[in-house]
């Protein structure tokens, strides 16, 4: 049988309880349910389609942020190296033997930051790559597991950034705040997601 316990926070005393009626517990979950989807903006009617494993059309807005810091690594770091290669005359002999032989010219310190800003490039057109299959490839995932909040705080010259998690099973899923408010520890969850980026992209609260 199923109570609902009111008690005490820190000291633990309960002070009532009251039985649960037949699909009472049901009833509460769908809530949770909701409340979590409008909190995070997620879509109900998405749900039927991702338990089959589909993501829909309506979930695909939520994915176009997903673009932003990739092009951002890609084109940035990708752009800067091409600038100063051709102004370190690189590029004046347009041959691959050319370009190989200007390149044993440059400073050691140029081609060590040359490399640095290669690698970001290449990660950045990864999370591009990975990003765009999940747009495209119309799947998401799925977890289902008990959930908790995480929050951290780091610090730098610009300021305090906080990051606000929901673990569930052995992934964490980025949240904003008032997503983070709506979510009841110590619950089991279902999360759906995209295969390769992780991004959540609808929750439900599952009957334990």
């Amino acid at each position: 049988m199923s109570y609902r316990v009111y008690y005490l926070t820190e000291s633990g005393v309960a002070l009532s309880a009251e039985y649960l009626k037949e699909g009472t517990i049901a009833m509460m979950e769908n809530r949770l349910t909701e409340v979590l989807a409008e909190a995070n903006g997620f879509k109900l009617s998405s749900l039927g389609p991702n338990r089959q494993g589909d993501l829909t059309r309506e979930q695909i807005p939520q994915l176009y942020g997903g673009l932003v810091s990739p092009l951002v690594f890609t084109l940035v770091p990708g752009g800067f190296v091409v600038y100063q290669l051709s102004r370190s005359g690189v590029f004046s002999d347009p041959s691959l033997a050319g370009i190989m032989t200007n390149l044993k010219e440059l400073s050691t310190s140029l081609l060590m930051m040359g490399g640095i800003l290669g690698l970001l490039t290449v990660w950045g057109l990864v999370l591009l790559i990975q990003t765009i299959l999940d747009l495209t490839g119309g799947r998401v995932a799925s977890v289902e597991d008990v959930g908790y909040r995480q929050m951290t705080r780091t610090s730098d010259e610009d300021g305090t950034t906080t990051t606000r998690l929901y673990l569930i099973g052995d992934y964490k899923f980025k949240v904003q705040q008032r997503g983070f408010s709506a979510f009841e520890d110590g619950r089991t969850y279902r999360a759906y997601f995209t295969p390769r980026r992780k991004v959540l992209v609808n929750i439900e609260a599952i009957d334990n």
